[in-house]
């Protein structure tokens, strides 16, 4: 892809070059976002123009649409876009419908936040703008939902959500004498490991699991030693578990961290603990990473975001209790 058709592009979905930038990471941006917006319109491909397999009564084949991707990445010259959690993302986030092996696109679905309107189930030459991989359109917001109804997030807070939680169990058997049972931290700074805590003091809660990952407990301390409560799977699958795990941080006065710092068309993120898979999926699908040479962990956890989409991110992470630091 040519530094003009580049220019072109970028000008029609509003990706411009910030001061923090080299050309290099600028293109990558434009990339990342033209691959997402082509696998979305992969969905509405014709069946006279593909393989009779391929594309049949709206939907497409799982292949056509991993095949387009990574035909893509390679005209666009570019090895680092992991076309896998692309889809992935867009899966989660309900923008791709997933059914035996069967591909399709969901219904028309806006939100509107501050002066921009996400849009899901739409055909992606409609794009005005793009942040990440989530298409921005005019829509006005007379035509939208809520994003937190759009995306499956929560709408209330993150303690009044562990004051619900925490109706739904009581710590009053022993826990297991294990040699294999790890503490979350949470007093600690982050940088001292997640599950490098110790066992509940009399009076306190921590959340515990073995370290293969099969159970999960939430531990109390007591004049009578330490009692536990099994979560259920669900509970933890999928590292849900990291719901509860911000709850607790925010509990014992040592909540997680998120800095910001705005620019001309673009806000760069940086926070300390990632979120919940909901919350986590949202964000990275409506973001681009910061720096390719983190590990990819750290991608995750450094991110930018038009600058449209900051008021939105900015109470996200509060209602999530992170502290907000500025830039």
């Amino acid at each position: 892809m040519n530094k003009a058709l580049i220019s072109e592009i970028s000008k029609v979905l509003k990706i411009l070059r910030e001061p923090y930038e080299d050309d290099a990471a600028y293109q990558w941006r434009v990339k990342y976002s033209v691959i997402g917006l082509q696998i979305l319109a992969s969905l509405y491909d014709k069946n006279n123009d593909f393989p009779a397999d391929d594309v049949v009564d709206n939907s497409v084949s799982h292949q056509h649409v991993t095949v387009r991707a990574s035909k893509l990445a390679q005209i666009f010259g570019v090895s680092d876009i992991d076309t896998g959690r692309v889809l992935k993302l867009y899966k989660a986030t309900g923008f791709i419908l997933s059914k035996r092996n069967r591909l399709t696109y969901s219904q028309p679905t806006f939100s509107c936040v501050g002066e921009v309107c996400l849009a899901r189930g739409v055909h992606p030459s409609i794009a005005i703008g793009i942040s990440g991989l989530c298409m921005l359109t005019n829509h006005s917001a007379n035509d939208g939902v809520a994003t937190e109804k759009m995306f499956n997030l929560p709408t209330i807070g993150i303690l009044q959500w562990f004051e619900r939680f925490a109706k739904t169990f009581v710590c009053q058997k022993p826990l297991p004498d294990k040699d294999d049972i790890e503490y979350l931290n949470i007093n600690e700074p982050v940088n001292k490991g997640y599950w490098s805590g110790n066992p509940p003091t009399q009076g306190n809660q921590t959340l515990c699991r073995t370290t293969d990952k099969l159970n999960y407990w939430i531990a109390e301390g007591t004049s009578d030693g330490v009692k536990c409560a099994l979560l259920p799977e669900w509970r933890t699958r999928g590292s849900e578990y990291y719901r509860i795990a911000i709850a607790m941080r925010v509990l014992a006065n040592n909540p997680p961290r998120m800095r910001m710092k705005k620019y001309r068309s673009t806000a760069v993120l940086e926070y300390n603990y990632l979120l919940p898979p909901a919350e986590q999926n949202f964000l990275e699908l409506c973001s681009w990473r910061k720096d390719e040479n983190d590990v990819p962990y750290r991608q995750r956890l450094r991110r930018i975001i038009t600058i449209g989409l900051s008021p939105a991110i900015i109470a996200l992470f509060e209602k999530m209790g992170y502290l907000i630091e500025k830039g």
